[in-house]
């Protein structure tokens, strides 16, 4: 998917996923891109998870940074097959940025300082989920993704996209703005009496069933 848009040197970026991404994968959530042939200027960036950890890398000024291992204390760790509010701040200065990763509001990373202007080109490629490549798709995200905000400011609240288990409206401890718990059914699953059952086959399948 291709998206039409061009951030300023300070932005955010949130999703609401549930992800599949193995610990061996790369999994890009939102980049730009364009061949080393190309002769378009600006900044290559992706905002991915890699190895199982939140990974923001920028070229030309091969800045890769990411989120810490903590295996102790799961709240720094995004969890496979679980919806997660994830989200990327870059905050320039006019000479270096900081950088933030947060994972369901709260703050698991943070870069100061870093050698940084992202300069994006809206002449460039953008994409969601995945880079084409050559008429491949690179670095595919493999999961759901229920909710895509883009900032050209910094945030440092999220109470407006990401609500924890005081608002939703049912036994989850993680919902959307909406207030309502996203299924935990697979894509080929729907619900049926608060249960997930199978609808290969069926055409209706619907990855939030009835609870949204």
């Amino acid at each position: 998917m291709e998206a039409c848009l061009s951030l300023s040197s300070s932005f955010t970026l949130e999703f609401f996923l549930k992800s599949y991404c193995a610990d061996e994968e790369t999994c890009s959530l939102f980049a730009n891109y364009h061949t080393p042939y190309d002769n378009i200027g600006g900044s290559a960036y992706n905002f991915k998870i890699q190895g199982g950890y939140l990974t923001f890398s920028e070229d030309p000024s091969h800045v890769s940074l990411t989120t810490p291992f903590d295996p102790v204390n799961q709240d720094y760790m995004l969890q496979r097959m679980e919806w997660s509010h994830v989200a990327l701040t870059v905050g320039f200065d006019g000479e270096n940025s900081d950088v933030k990763f947060f994972l369901n509001g709260g703050l698991i990373a943070e870069h100061d300082d870093v050698i940084l202007m992202v300069v994006d080109n809206s002449n460039l490629d953008h994409y969601i989920g995945g880079i084409r490549h050559h008429w491949k798709l690179v670095n595919a995200f493999e999961g759901f993704m229920w909710q895509i905000n883009f900032s050209q400011t910094v945030k440092a609240d999220f109470s407006d996209t990401f609500f924890g288990a005081d608002h939703c409206s049912g036994d989850c401890t993680r919902c959307t703005a909406c207030g309502c718990c996203l299924s935990d059914c697979e894509f080929f699953e729907q619900v049926v009496d608060g249960v997930c059952v199978s609808c290969a086959g069926t055409n209706e399948c619907n990855t939030c069933g009835n609870l949204c």
